[in-house]
């Protein structure tokens, strides 16, 4: 860039250097490192100050200004920004001075930030107040976003027609939200359902630790040849199903105290993790799981069994 030419009166209708700013600094123009300009010393009119600011702060305006007569042409600021918002049970809608902006990028502050539970979650216990949040001038929330629980064990009401799936028992997809199916693939490299599972989150499954265990070799089988289906109630894997799931398996976590038929199937039980998340819906719910062990099960009392066609 070439150095500005100063005319006879610059100098006299120059204008003083501003302090640094916080979270940031300018650069005068023209200035390199052998200039020694300190804050107050005038410089002449039509000098170009370039702003640039720290990390977790922003420009309030353009990065440069420049001198118009004894005056800079307007004042330049950092201004210190907000964590974006990022939430997997909570929508988040932020406003700006009036307009939509961004939640997931840096945010300035005066940006107001809308709360709202996502679908097949709830809000928890908490103040009405809290549904909001605002970014502070000191670039902190007023307040900590709160998580909404996930709805869980519910069968949701619909019309779907009755199909029969076994010794006359009528079903409905949906019957049984929560229930998803072990594929693992054959000679033919084609998936067959082998055993069943119950979703527990968006990306976990508890199952059967024998459906994933080699008797011949005493270990687990190698994870990449399951698979795992929900919103489903054909058994097929292939079968064309409107609210299917579908997600290969990441890693099959076994006891390790498990030891197949040698060990009487004791510890029989696996937690399974999806590559891809499900997305909950009326026909992908997870059953609820009591992580605090208050309520147990008794002798007599009656469960159901999904079944597929």
């Amino acid at each position: 860039m070439h150095s500005r030419k100063f005319r006879e009166g610059d100098q006299e209708n120059g204008c003083a250097l501003p302090e640094q700013p916080t979270g940031g600094r300018y650069k005068l123009e023209g200035c390199d490192e052998l200039c020694r300009k300190q804050p107050g010393d005038i410089v002449p009119q039509y000098s170009i100050l370039t702003y640039t600011c720290n990390e977790d702060y922003t420009l309030d305006s353009s990065s440069t200004t420049i001198c118009v007569y004894k005056t800079w042409e307007h004042q330049v600021s950092c201004l210190k920004i907000c964590p974006p918002l990022n939430s997997t049970s909570v929508d988040i809608s932020c406003n700006y001075r009036g307009e939509e902006v961004s939640c997931s990028e840096p945010i300035l502050p005066g940006t107001q930030a809308t709360l709202t539970c996502k679908p097949f979650y709830r809000l928890p216990l908490i103040s009405l107040d809290n549904l909001s949040m605002e970014c502070l001038d000191s670039g902190v929330w007023d307040h900590a976003m709160f998580h909404c629980e996930l709805v869980c064990g519910i069968i949701i009401p619909q019309n779907n027609p009755l199909i029969v799936v076994g010794n006359g028992i009528k079903s409905t997809l949906g019957s049984f939200p929560w229930h998803v199916g072990i594929y693992v693939k054959d000679s033919a490299k084609t998936y067959k359902n082998i055993c069943g599972g119950s979703l527990i989150s968006k990306n976990l499954v508890v199952s059967a630790a024998h459906c994933f265990y080699d008797e011949v070799e005493n270990k687990p089988y190698n994870a990449s040849n399951y698979a795992v289906a929900a919103g489903k109630y054909y058994r097929s894997w292939d079968a064309q199903e409107k609210y299917s799931q579908k997600s290969l398996v990441e890693y099959v976590k076994l006891r390790s105290d498990y030891f197949g038929t040698r060990g009487n199937l004791a510890e029989d039980i696996a937690l399974v993790k999806l590559q891809t998340s499900f997305v909950f819906n009326m026909y992908v719910v997870p059953i609820c799981v009591d992580w605090r062990d208050k309520e147990q099960l008794e002798e007599g009392q009656l469960g159901k069994v999904d079944k597929r066609v």
